[in-house]
């Protein structure tokens, strides 16, 4: 099971875990070049989790990453945890390596030439568990020490799984994976340790896109990048980010992040049309937050009034879920996630009745309001033409299809805090 993490350790400990990080800089071999003690303007840091059936995809990304390498400006580190039986290139190693990115002047070709760094939490032939909070902890403060930057930014490149979390490790013997509790107690730990804020945390990794993970890491980041779908395997295309950012390493993150996305919907164009991204400010997601508790309190408010136009509204929007192909059909692969932006110009339509009600338009007109004001930027293939940027948890009622709700969204701080779930449990449970 995965091992939870608390946001505080003991003030000793948090000492003397900052001490050795910064002697480990201080003492480290590697050459002068890549020392990297004066600040820089950006580190890029991949949490490279492909110890699974993404190896092959996850040596790929990596070889896109060598397509424009570091320089004097910017640093590209990765964490890559590989697994047994997908890939056998490069030596077919099924531990882990810290690679500090180097240029390979034959692009993308499958061979790893990157500098493999002296990595004080990796032991020859260890076996991590990139699904354990303290190995993205150590991973992204050792990485933020040794090659402070002026702006951050960190990818999760593994699997997603939407409130389930992200990032599966088939090495161990549960699967384990960092859950979205311990994502928040991570990123909460690496700001504490280090003192600094990531400017852009990205999922590259599929349903990320959801309300409830942008309120789990909203206070960490500045943005935050994902999809409210599922991603091919290819993933972001890396060699379009690094290139971006070396080629105009004073970029600034929402350029980064708008880039990103534009160059991600295009590079699967109608090949993979099902594709989506999104980047949204965290400071501006806290008016998401509230506004949406406006909407959710009305609906519930109504709720004998309007049930049956709230059912039809979330049937007709923009669906998630692997298994649904249009409206009324059942959900059975357990990703009950609809756009949010889509169900609510389904309410809006006034044939549903519910627009004939002045106060929930009017707190529908607020709500898309602060989601505009708070993206940066949205990008979607042909096969999503209504998504939007930004997924909410609605599961089927019983009589509709197998998905229920989950206890795990319980377990969440968007759940705790807002009333999204207590409109979901007035709606269809009690």
């Amino acid at each position: 099971m995965s091992k939870k993490l608390g946001i505080l350790i003991p003030l000793i400990l948090l000492i003397a875990s900052l001490s050795a990080y910064t002697l480990i800089s201080e003492d480290s071999d590697d050459p002068d070049e890549i020392k990297n003690k004066d600040r820089v303007k950006w580190t890029l840091m991949v949490y490279l989790d492909a110890d699974n059936n993404l190896e092959g995809a996850g040596i790929e990304d990596f070889n896109e990453m060598e397509e424009a390498g570091s320089t004097d400006d910017v640093n590209i580190v990765v964490l890559f945890d590989r697994a047994e039986g997908h890939d056998s290139s490069n030596g077919d190693w099924t531990d882990w390596r810290y690679y500090y990115v180097e240029r390979d002047p034959n692009g993308a070709n499958n061979e790893i030439i990157s500098r493999e760094l002296d990595y004080p939490r990796l032991e020859e032939g260890e076996e991590p568990n990139m699904g354990d909070p303290k190995t993205l902890i150590d991973f992204a403060v050792w990485s933020m020490v040794t090659f402070p930057a002026e702006h951050y930014l960190l990818s999760l490149w593994d699997h997603g799984g939407g409130i389930r979390g992200v990032c599966w490790d088939d090495s161990t013997p549960d699967h384990d994976n960092l859950d979205l509790i311990e994502l928040r107690d991570a990123f909460a730990e690496v700001e504490n340790t280090t003192g600094e804020k990531i400017d852009i945390i990205g999922f590259d990794a599929c349903l990320m896109g959801g309300v409830s993970i942008h309120y789990q890491l909203n206070p960490y980041c500045d943005i935050i990048v994902a999809s409210e779908a599922t991603e091919s395997n290819d993933g972001w295309p890396y060699e379009l980010l690094c290139r971006d950012v070396v080629e105009n390493p004073n970029i600034e993150p929402e350029d980064v992040a708008e880039l990103l996305i534009e160059h991600y919907v295009a590079s699967y164009g109608v090949i993979e049309p099902w594709v989506t991204m999104a980047a949204f400010r965290t400071i501006e997601m806290n008016q998401v937050f509230e506004d949406l508790d406006a909407v959710a309190e009305i609906l519930m408010d109504n709720l004998p009034l309007y049930e049956a136009s709230i059912a039809d509204s979330r049937e007709n929007a923009e669906s998630y879920d692997m298994t649904k192909e249009g409206p009324y059909m059942p959900e059975m692969s357990g990703y009950p996630m609809s756009d949010l932006w889509d169900f609510l110009e389904e309410l809006e339509r006034i044939e549903h009745g519910t627009g004939l009600d002045e106060e929930l338009m009017d707190a529908i007109t607020v709500l898309k309001n602060s989601i505009s004001q708070a993206r940066i930027a949205y990008g979607s293939g042909t096969d999503m033409p209504d998504s939007h940027g930004l997924s909410i948890y609605f599961p089927q009622t019983e009589n509709t299809g197998t998905s229920t709700y989950s206890e795990r969204y319980d377990t969440l701080d968007f759940a705790g805090d807002h009333l999204w779930d207590d409109f979901l449990k007035e709606y269809y449970l009690d």
